[in-house]
């Protein structure tokens, strides 16, 4: 007597709506503020310093005199744009006088490159975690090959979703393949990792132009780059709560549209002598069901979805299962609840019940 094939579906579409905005939805702007939150942290610590020649020199000769410069000092070459099966490639050279850690790069997999191997022209490499994919492991070693040469990885940095480190490769300075290392520039830019202090920047200046000066240095300019991520933080909370406003009237919509064709039903119940608690149980057990079969749903169009957008839109996302569950446990609240309400009249007040009959 209480089956209704027709509002059940709406029921169900309205339940795949919703875990699909607050399971999907959600994974899908985190994946976005993840990656841009990695952006502002990189550009807290860095500094662009740009070397100006009044003739052009290539980055293996210069490279060589900037590492002759003394005291603590790190920093990476300018980013060299490299293509893997259509997929945009940044390759950078580093060199540093301490150890690399996780206040340089977020480590996945393996291990740091040695501040000995920075320095020198031995082809290993520390490669975005997506790219894993792309190397041929030989001898249980991954290998990776960047315009014609082979690297070996010795770390995956970045994470399983997006990330601002999955398409990079860093390598040492002096190991840079020789397609970049002998590209002449007149201006030739470092990232110098130094947390933006200014009086360092300033005395790596006279440094550079003291070890730099029998190449003919016109100029040393720095540049710095913060992204700020306040914005960013309001523009992805905005998005979760627009989210979960979809994702509500959806629920009530359909649910509305639902209890309204059991009006009739849980009204004749009382009548027969069905307690409120029967009803409510009932109301429970409909919600539950039909919430469930939409889970499966919302599980199977994620991972569709997902190899969608890896495939299309070379954008990394995974199935975040507490999402999921948090969605699956909040829609069923907004419909039990709003169908009770609903049927409140139904519920408390028998004199009323001879109006649905």
């Amino acid at each position: 007597m209480y089956n209704n094939k027709t509002s059940s579906f709406f029921v169900f579409l309205g339940f795949l709506v919703a875990m699909l905005c607050l399971s999907f939805g959600v994974s899908f702007f985190k994946n976005y503020y993840d990656y841009y939150k990695d952006k502002e942290e990189i550009s807290k610590k860095t500094n662009i310093v740009n070397i100006t020649f009044n003739q052009n020199i290539t980055l293996e000769n210069l490279s060589k005199k900037m590492t002759k410069v003394e005291g603590s000092i790190k920093f990476t070459s300018g980013d060299f744009m490299y293509s893997i099966d259509n997929r945009r490639i940044y390759v950078d050279g580093i060199y540093s006088t301490g150890q690399l850690s996780k206040d340089d790069y977020p480590l996945k997999e393996g291990r740091y490159l040695s501040k000995n191997e920075t320095a020198s022209t031995k082809k290993v490499a520390m490669i975005g975690f997506l790219l894993k994919d792309n190397c041929k492991k030989i001898d249980n070693k991954y290998f990776i090959e960047v315009e014609g040469e082979k690297y070996e990885v010795v770390g995956f940095i970045g994470r399983k979703t997006m990330s601002y480190w999955n398409n990079n490769i860093i390598v040492p300075i002096n190991a840079l393949p020789k397609k970049y290392s002998l590209q002449q520039a007149a201006t030739i830019p470092f990232v110098f990792f130094n947390n933006n202090n200014n009086v360092y920047i300033n005395n790596l200046k006279f440094d550079l132009k003291d070890i730099l000066k029998d190449i003919n240095i016109d100029n040393v300019s720095n540049e710095v780059t913060v992204t700020k991520i306040i914005d960013i933080e309001k523009s992805f909370y905005t998005s979760i709560g627009i989210l979960i406003i979809i994702a509500i009237i959806n629920i009530l919509n359909f649910s509305n549209y639902w209890v309204e064709s059991l009006k009739k039903s849980m009204a004749v119940q009382r009548v027969v002598g069905a307690s409120s608690f029967d009803i409510l149980i009932f109301i429970f057990k409909q919600v539950f069901i039909i919430a469930l079969i939409a889970l499966g749903c919302t599980f199977i169009l994620h991972i569709w979805l997902e190899s969608i957008l890896s495939k299309v839109f070379m954008v990394q996302m995974q199935i975040n299962l507490i999402n999921l569950v948090i969605a699956f446990i909040f829609s069923i609240l907004v419909c039990t609840l709003n169908s009770l309400f609903l049927l409140k009249r139904v519920l408390k007040f028998d004199k009323e019940i001879k109006n649905y009959i």
